[in-house]
């Protein structure tokens, strides 16, 4: 199974209820419908937890700031995958997706790579 992970940072002139708020609403949406031209076999979206856990560790381990959501999709065979990404339609889509995100995550500091499970 191949996954992509999008560990993402909300803009600094985004306050993170506006953020959680467009995460969890118009973002959701229009990941959902990524993950349906992609043929993506799943996908799931993650807010993280503002909590004194996840501040602790920072502090404790000098991490940074966590990102403050994840997104996930995944499909079965990596070939797949690649003839998806090469058509139109998703490059279309995917540069629609990201103008709009743009105006909230801030690109520059978020991280976006594929992963492949052991078998």
């Amino acid at each position: 199974m191949v996954r992509m992970l999008y560990c993402v940072m909300r803009e600094d002139s985004v306050s993170l209820k506006d953020f959680r708020n467009y995460f969890d609403g118009e973002h959701q949406k229009l990941i959902s419908e990524a993950a349906q031209i992609l043929n993506a076999t799943g996908f799931q979206q993650s807010l993280t937890l503002m909590i004194d856990q996840n501040f602790a560790f920072m502090v404790e381990r000098g991490t940074g700031m966590p990102y403050d959501g994840v997104i996930e999709l995944w499909w079965n065979n990596p070939g797949d995958l690649e003839k998806i990404m090469a058509t139109e339609e998703v490059q279309a889509k995917a540069e629609d997706l990201f103008r709009q995100a743009n105006r909230y995550i801030d690109m520059s500091r978020s991280k976006l790579f594929f992963t492949e499970q052991p078998k």
